[in-house]
């Protein structure tokens, strides 16, 4: 069976903490349902959007976005490099 690849996204405290890290809001979505990567062309580029909704109580301030991808049903994430498993992206702020 082929593997079915999820991606994630979080949104942290911000600075992010070193330690006792919260997942304040998460998405988790299908990697390119209609294009599964299995059928990816080395040349090709595959574009997705997805909404990332934070819940109505959240605190305004900023938070740091962070995505990676992970195996179902296993959850195991892939590694983007030889020490990290997610790569952090910008950060938001949220406002009233």
């Amino acid at each position: 069976p082929l593997e079915t690849y999820t991606l994630f996204v979080h949104a942290y405290d911000f600075p992010l903490p070193t330690e006792h890290v919260i997942v304040r809001a998460q998405l988790d979505a299908p990697l390119c349902h209609s294009t599964p990567p299995y059928d990816w062309r080395d040349d090709e580029w595959v574009i997705q959007s997805f909404s990332l909704i934070f819940p109505p109580e959240l605190t305004v301030g900023t938070y740091q976005l962070a995505m990676g991808i992970y195996i179902q049903p296993s959850f195991a994430r892939l590694p983007i490099s030889p020490t990290r498993d997610s790569y952090l992206l910008s950060s938001i702020t949220l406002e009233e």
